[in-house]
């Protein structure tokens, strides 16, 4: 078992190295101020997981008791007025330990859908927004309302890819400060809806980061159905238009479970030639170990790595490279 985590955490790397260039480019771009909100919500699972439409919920501005003589505290104005963004990152910590009122919540949420001047730095200025998204969950004050910002976020078609994926990796955190428990109310639903949203989308790695958001929230609420969601993940596997990034996020996710179907679809990637080769590494290792403890389907992969991989001369020398320690991790078992 050691060899082999060995022989994933190598193919892990290298799936790794490829995609962070693509990666710190996107981060580059600059993002775009949101002006629509979109909020969506279905009853039915699996509904919901294939058709996700508009919600009509009214905007937090109007939900909020909001004085509009009041000015925000002085600290809140520093931080957001300094364009110092690695030096604002740690000073919204103390948004942690705040209390709050509306109009501060309500300008602070405001922030997170801004886009920075084109002087900015646009790098820090992500990693600034994503510091106020930890202190405000933290801080926990007007916690429905920070849902409801949240999925307007997510929803929001003109806002920047990587805002939506920061929200996209926190609802899960979300769901544990606000519910604590396994609760199946109608808000859990409209959350889990913006996320199955997410799976069909191209941008970065979006989709992947949904999927683990999912898997997460699958593993203590039962708002999401987990034979739904591992539909959902073999459909991104074979969808094309999707990042490899995400796409090997549903290998990752549909390794861990014991289904012919699945080993199927594997075990196609890893052969074939029109998949992208991190994609093909990624799932020809994930195959290996479905069949290292069946003696005649050990052998049936290695005559086929063989015949497919290893004595072709046009094979990639990265997938010649991966193929060969994962034949020889089969060999030693």
């Amino acid at each position: 078992m050691k060899k082999v985590s060995i022989i994933f955490a190598i193919l892990a790397l290298l799936v790794f190295a490829y995609f962070v260039k693509d990666f710190l480019i996107n981060m580059k771009k600059p993002p775009v101020i949101s002006e629509d909100l979109l909020p969506s919500s279905k009853n039915e699972k699996e509904k919901n997981a294939n058709n996700v439409t508009g919600r009509s919920l009214k905007p937090v501005e109007t939900i909020l008791n909001i004085d509009e003589s009041e000015e925000p505290n002085d600290i809140i104005k520093q931080i957001l007025s300094n364009k110092n963004f690695i030096e604002a990152g740690f000073q919204a910590a103390s948004i942690k330990s705040m209390n709050l009122t509306a109009k501060e919540f309500l300008v602070l949420t405001s922030f997170l859908k801004e886009k920075p001047l084109k002087s900015e730095d646009n790098l820090s200025y992500y990693s600034f927004k994503n510091e106020i998204i930890v202190a405000m969950l933290e801080n926990g004050a007007f916690i429905e309302e920070l849902g409801y910002q949240f999925s307007d976020i997510l929803q929001d078609k003109k806002q920047e890819p990587i805002i939506i994926d920061y929200i996209t990796q926190y609802i899960p955190d979300y769901f544990d400060r606000r519910w604590k428990k396994n609760t199946l109310i109608q808000e859990q639903q409209q959350m889990v809806d913006d996320l199955y949203a997410l799976l069909n989308n191209p941008n970065d790695s979006l989709a992947g980061t949904a999927l683990k958001s999912l898997e997460r929230i699958s593993q203590s609420y039962s708002v999401v159905d987990k034979q739904i969601l591992q539909t959902k993940a073999l459909e991104m596997l074979n969808n094309t238009s999707l990042t490899q990034a995400s796409r090997s996020e549903s290998i990752v996710y549909l390794s861990q479970f014991k289904d012919e179907k699945i080993s199927e679809e594997i075990e196609r990637l890893s052969f074939d030639n029109s998949t992208p080769v991190m994609l093909r590494m990624m799932a020809l290792n994930s195959f290996s170990k479905t069949v290292s403890e069946n003696e005649t389907e050990k052998q049936n992969l290695l005559k086929r790595i063989n015949e497919e991989i290893l004595t072709v001369d046009t094979t990639d020398k990265r997938l010649l490279t991966a193929a060969k320690l994962i034949t020889s991790n089969l060999n030693k078992n």
